[in-house]
C-alpha cells in the first residue's frame, strides 16, 4: 500500500505534474478562446449596428444578400460596382453584409478597408476615420488605411495627428518628406499665437513644392500687402494667383514682367518671348491693339490625371501631394476676380 503513493522526488511525479499543466494551461485557452471570440462576434455586431443606419436596399435585397449562397467575393465585386457608379450608399450596406459574413482577421481587414475608403468618398469623414481605425486594430501596418487617415486629418485640420499617422508611415519605409513638411506649414498657419511675419519665416524654411504659393496664398488670405513678400513661385505654379492681382509684382522676374505687360500692368516691354505660350499670344494681341482676351484656368493632376476646376495643393481624386498642375486657356476677357484656392 506504501508503493502506492509517489514521492515528489520520483520521475514519474514530475512527468504527470507536467502533463497536468499542460492540460490546464490547454483548457484554458480553449474557454479563453471560446469567450474571447464570442466577446470579437459581439464587438463586430454592435460595431455593424452602429453604422448600418441606411435603407439603401430592400429587406428583400438585405434578406437575399445575406444568405450563404452569396458568399464574400461577390459582394466585393457588387459594391465596387455600386462605388464606380457613386451609389456610396448601397456600397456602404453590402459591405456591411459582407463584414457580418467574414470569418477571419485577414477578410475583416480587407472589407473594413474598403469600407473606410467608401465613407471617405462618400464625404463621411468621421466615419471613415472609426473604420480605418477599426482595421488598423487588425493590423496595424495597413499602408492603405494609414494614408486615407492622413488625408483625413488634414481635411479636419488636425494636423498634428497627421503629423502621427505619417510617422507610422515612415516607420514601413514610405517616403513622406514632402507630406510631413507640408503638415508642419499647415500647423504654424493655423497657430494663431504665432505673428503673421514668424509665421511666413518658419514656413520659408520648410522644404516642399509649393511652399512659395502657400506663403502667397497665406499673404492674399490675411490681405496682407504683396510688396512684403519676397519668395514668389516660378510664374507656373502661381500664374492663376497673382493674374488678379490689380497692380504688378516681382516685375524683376521676366516671366511675371510678360504677363503684367500682356495685362497692361507693366510697361516694361519684355526683351525676350516668354516660355508661356498664353502669355505670349496675349501679349502680340496686346500690340496689335485687341485687348479683350484674357485667361482662365484649370488644374490637373501630373499622377492621375484627373482635371479639376479649383487649386488645392494635393490632388482631390488621387490625393498626392504637389502633383497639380495649372493649365491656362485663352479666353474672353471678363471682369470677374476668381479665387482659385
Amino acid at each position: 500500500m506504501d508503493n502506492f503513493f509517489l514521492d515528489d522526488r520520483d520521475p514519474i511525479f514530475g512527468l504527470i505534474m507536467l502533463i497536468s499543466i499542460i492540460l490546464l494551461v490547454s483548457i484554458l485557452s480553449y474557454i479563453w478562446g471560446v469567450f474571447s471570440k464570442k466577446n470579437e462576434r459581439q464587438s463586430l455586431e454592435n460595431f455593424i449596428k452602429k453604422f448600418d443606419t441606411l435603407d439603401a436596399l430592400s429587406t428583400e435585397h438585405r434578406q437575399l444578400l445575406a444568405s450563404p449562397q452569396i458568399d464574400i467575393p461577390t459582394l466585393g465585386i457588387l459594391a465596387s460596382s455600386f462605388v464606380k457608379s457613386g451609389d456610396f450608399e448601397r456600397a456602404i450596406e453590402i459591405y456591411l453584409i459582407a463584414l457580418s459574413k467574414a470569418s477571419g482577421g485577414v477578410q475583416r481587414e480587407f472589407i473594413l478597408t474598403n469600407l473606410g475608403i467608401v465613407y471617405f468618398k462618400a464625404g463621411f469623414l468621421g466615419r471613415a476615420e472609426e473604420v480605418f481605425l477599426q482595421a488598423l486594430k487588425l493590423r496595424p501596418r495597413n499602408k492603405e488605411a494609414l494614408t486615407h487617415l492622413t488625408v483625413i486629418y488634414e481635411r479636419l485640420k488636425r494636423f498634428n495627428e497627421a503629423l502621427e499617422v505619417l510617422d507610422a508611415l515612415r516607420e514601413q519605409d514610405a517616403e513622406v518628406y514632402a507630406q510631413s513638411q507640408f503638415e508642419r506649414a499647415q500647423i504654424i498657419a493655423n497657430d494663431a499665437n504665432t505673428p503673421f511675419n514668424k509665421k511666413i519665416a518658419k514656413i520659408s524654411k520648410l522644404n516642399f513644392k509649393g511652399a512659395g504659393r502657400f506663403c502667397m496664398e497665406l499673404f492674399i488670405k490675411n490681405k496682407e500687402p504683396m510688396e512684403g513678400f519676397d519668395r514668389f513661385p516660378p510664374i507656373e505654379q502661381a500664374i492663376d494667383l497673382i493674374y488678379d492681382f490689380p497692380a504688378a509684382v516681382n516685375t524683376q522676374d521676366a516671366e511675371y514682367n510678360a504677363l503684367f505687360y500682356a495685362l497692361g500692368r507693366s510697361d516694361q516691354k519684355p526683351q525676350s518671348a516668354s516660355k508661356i505660350f498664353e502669355i505670349n499670344a496675349l501679349m502680340a494681341m496686346k500690340d496689335a491693339g485687341f485687348e479683350d482676351a484674357g485667361l482662365s484656368f484649370s488644374y490637373t493632376c501630373a499622377k492621375c490625371k484627373s482635371s479639376v476646376g479649383l487649386f488645392s495643393h494635393r490632388c482631390p481624386v488621387c490625393y498626392e501631394l504637389g502633383s497639380m498642375e495649372i493649365r491656362a486657356q485663352i479666353s474672353e476677357k471678363t471682369g470677374e476676380i476668381g479665387q482659385t484656392f
